[in-house]
């Protein structure tokens, strides 16, 4: 269980070895090209007080070509092990998790496993398209935790356009309002309960910035936690932190807009990385006042400093990469360099 006393968080998420049909499979032998063992490994030798992961956690979906003949894949445990629960060994042994469920996890991919394996819930006799959101409150930190799996689920629904794509999920079509209710109402549950210094955790972001691969064009993915919730947003919440874009992203908007917190992504555990955007000057029409964005495969540690937090983004054999501070739903990051 969590101590009393957490000063020391391990983030990252987005973490198996993708193989699905009609597509170039991921090497997952190689460490290199699917590094999660050795962000495992390191972020575990930093012995953390608690790690987050944001979600997605079995990518070997499905094979059609020779190149991934003998390599497991599915939703059986044998794939499960494979792509999550060996490689996550190392910190399994040193430090409580907080699970998030990602759109890998969603009734029509690995929801089984999620329910049987992860979540923190009583089994349903039926798959839960969106779980109940809740709070850990760990005493000086606290997390609100929302199920987005069915967010970025409906966002990756279309993909026969883009067979031959090779990184994440592309956006698909809008989702029916009821979606956008259902998280609104789930949100109300529990918005009273937030207690002061807490991190909202959601697999797919309110705010993170993606590169289309067909038009070539940067776009804002995803409106539909934004426009459920967003501006309802307890005072409470000094960050948002997700995955589903595979690259690190940090977004504030605290001096120009306080009603928003800052877009943390960490999807860089392990599954192959996506196209890399431009940094954005507004998110809907509000001025970005600071922004990162790298592409690699890292994890980050986020250390207490006093009422602050300060951040460090290592890649996967454990060298930084870029520095943050979280003060007062402000968050600025800097490369390693600068």
């Amino acid at each position: 269980m969590p101590g009393a006393d957490i000063r020391r968080i391990v983030v990252f998420g987005d973490t198996g070895c993708r193989i699905k049909k009609h597509k170039k499979p991921q090497d997952c032998d190689d460490a290199d090209k699917r590094p999660y063992a050795k962000v495992a490994k390191h972020a575990a030798q930093a012995l953390p007080d608690l790690v987050i992961h944001v979600g997605d956690y079995l990518y070997r979906e499905s094979c059609d070509v020779t190149a991934c003949d003998h390599t497991q894949t599915g939703y059986g445990w044998d794939v499960w092990q494979a792509d999550f629960f060996t490689p996550s060994l190392p910190l399994f042994a040193v430090a409580p998790w907080i699970v998030v469920r990602g759109n890998h996890e969603n009734c029509s991919r690995a929801a089984e496993g999620w329910f049987r394996f992860l979540d923190h819930a009583h089994p349903e006799p039926s798959c839960a398209e969106m779980s109940p959101f809740f709070v850990a409150d760990l005493g000086g930190q606290s997390f609100v935790v929302m199920d987005s799996s069915a967010v970025a689920g409906v966002e990756g629904a279309d993909e026969s356009a883009n067979e031959n794509d090779d990184d994440d999920d592309e956006a698909g079509p809008a989702p029916a309002n009821d979606l956008i209710e259902k998280i609104r109402s789930r949100y109300q549950s529990i918005a009273q309960s937030i207690p002061a210094h807490a991190w909202l955790l959601t697999h797919s972001p309110f705010y993170g910035v993606r590169r289309d691969k067909t038009t070539g064009e940067d776009k804002i993915d995803n409106a539909i936690e934004a426009e459920a919730v967003g501006k309802a947003l307890s005072p409470n919440i000094e960050m948002i932190t997700s995955g589903h874009i595979h690259m690190f992203e940090a977004l504030t908007f605290g001096r120009s807009n306080s009603q928003w917190p800052p877009q943390l992504i960490v999807g860089t555990g392990g599954d192959k990385l996506a196209k890399k955007p431009t940094e954005p000057d507004q998110v809907f029409g509000v001025r970005v006042d600071n922004s990162l964005i790298f592409k690699n495969f890292a994890y980050m540690i986020w250390d207490r400093d006093e009422a602050n937090w300060k951040g460090t983004l290592f890649d996967e054999d454990g060298a930084p990469l870029a520095h943050c501070h979280l003060s007062n739903r402000d968050l600025t990051c800097r490369t390693e360099q600068h």
